[in-house]
């Protein structure tokens, strides 16, 4: 379904835009009027065309290559789907409070690491120019794009899909940074990948409860607790190798879960 966008006279004076090609430049400011409210689209050439230029005869999937290429979308795979991220689209375009939420999946960080997008640096004078621009000054850049310790354990987190957070939250920051000061990155990442994997074993019911990335890391002793040397990891590696039951009573579960899952506080 189309939507009304805005566009500001900087979208006329971009210079790094003048280099595609007209059609390229309607399709570029067509593909906001499709996209969702977090400029996220199927990245279907024909679909597109139908949409944007349904009377021009030209190469969509050209087009949007070139405007790829330039750092004004980005497409990529998902799940064998391909989709289409315009660049910068949240910062720009103020969607309306009751469009609906995108189920179009974000980029993947694995996607980000290896086809980087890295900010190109700007004058004062570009700055003043391009105030208004619509018009996202970004590159495809061959460097590593320098992602924090604590980005990288938030993008770990949703990778794990226990429960996804759009955004880094500054209490979420915090939290993480918090941790980084005890543990390494490395051992954080492990913790959150061993929580995810008992949650996601349906099997194993003392592990049920699904907490945010804020809570997790913050309860008393949690996180450390998934650790490779940490209590629940260990019960759910003896389960896994036959040395504990997951089928319980109702008292042996209230015993295990404030034992076990209870000393998440520490108690």
């Amino acid at each position: 379904m189309a939507r009304a966008r805005n566009i500001k006279p900087g979208f006329f004076m971009n210079d790094q835009l003048a280099e595609i090609e007209a059609l390229g430049r309607i399709l570029f400011a067509g593909l906001w009027t499709i996209a969702d409210r977090e400029g996220r689209l199927e990245d279907r050439p024909k679909k597109i065309k139908a949409s944007i230029l349904p009377y021009d005869d030209c190469d969509i999937d050209r087009l949007l290559q070139a405007l790829h290429n330039a750092g004004f979308i980005y497409r990529y795979e998902v799940a064998e789907q391909n989709y289409i991220q315009i660049t910068k689209f949240k910062k720009h375009q103020n969607p309306h409070p009751k469009e609906a939420q995108s189920i179009i999946p974000a980029i993947p960080y694995e996607a980000t690491n290896k086809q980087v997008i890295s900010n190109v640096q700007e004058s004062e004078e570009q700055i003043e120019n391009n105030a208004d621009s619509l018009i996202p000054l970004i590159l495809i850049s061959d460097s590593p794009t320098p992602f924090t310790p604590a980005e990288e354990v938030h993008a770990h987190w949703n990778n794990q899909k226990i429960i996804i957070h759009d955004k880094m939250t500054p209490d979420m920051e915090n939290a993480i940074n918090k941790a980084l000061k005890d543990s390494t990155k490395e051992e954080i990442e492990t913790s959150i990948t061993h929580f995810a994997a008992m949650l996601h074993d349906v099997n194993y019911e003392i592990c049920s409860y699904k907490w945010d990335l804020t809570t997790f890391l913050q309860r008393k002793l949690g996180y450390k607790q998934f650790m490779n040397d940490g209590a629940k990891w260990i019960n759910y590696q003896d389960y896994c190798n036959g040395r504990a039951s997951p089928s319980l009573t109702k008292g042996d579960q209230s015993t295990i879960i404030d034992s076990v899952i209870g000393g998440m506080d520490g108690e």
